[in-house]
């Protein structure tokens, strides 16, 4: 049947969970697994324990501060786009699953192009499965999308100002 695109998308919390479900379920089944993060540090919790499974590789882009509304740096740029080329090199086929959390994150605020991005998936090998998360997707990536998954916000305590917690939301 060959490897399939699952795309994660959404304003809502648990995508990057969504993928790390995924990634725990293929590595018990002894799956190979690369997991990047782009736009994040190994700040977030999970880290400590994905890099301690075994078929698991865990690597992030790094980030030198959140982007909002301003333009990333050229910096920004390079850390995403060695990010995207190490993806295409793990879809090769040494990886079973190349997850790229927050992928589409770093296409919305510029850092990497939908060209990039189409690489990634039209290159694979047929047989690897690969997984895309973040807040915007483009039709043309939906309509390549073998599962589509949209989360939606309904309610969360940062609307009422409440802080990130530590190994809740992050």
């Amino acid at each position: 049947m060959g490897g399939m695109l699952h795309v994660y998308y959404g304003d809502g919390v648990g995508k990057t969970t969504r993928s790390i479900g995924l990634l725990i379920r293929a590595a018990g089944a002894g799956k190979k697994v690369f997991f990047m993060q782009f736009m994040k540090d190994e700040g977030s919790s999970e880290v400590s324990i994905l890099k301690k499974i075994p078929g698991i590789e865990y690597q992030c882009t790094g980030t030198l501060g959140f982007i909002f509304e301003r333009k990333p740096t050229r910096d920004e740029k390079e850390l995403a786009l060695n990010g995207l080329e190490k993806c295409m090199d793990a879809s090769s086929g040494e990886f079973d699953i190349v997850i790229a959390d927050e992928a589409l994150n770093a296409l919305g605020k510029g850092l990497i192009g939908e060209e990039g991005l189409m690489s990634l998936i039209d290159g694979r090998k047929k047989d690897v499965e690969l997984v895309l998360t973040g807040r915007p997707c483009p039709e043309s990536i939906l309509k390549k999308s073998d599962y589509a998954t949209e989360f939606k916000m309904v309610k969360h305590p940062h609307m009422k100002g409440k802080k990130a917690r530590k190994g809740i939301d992050y």
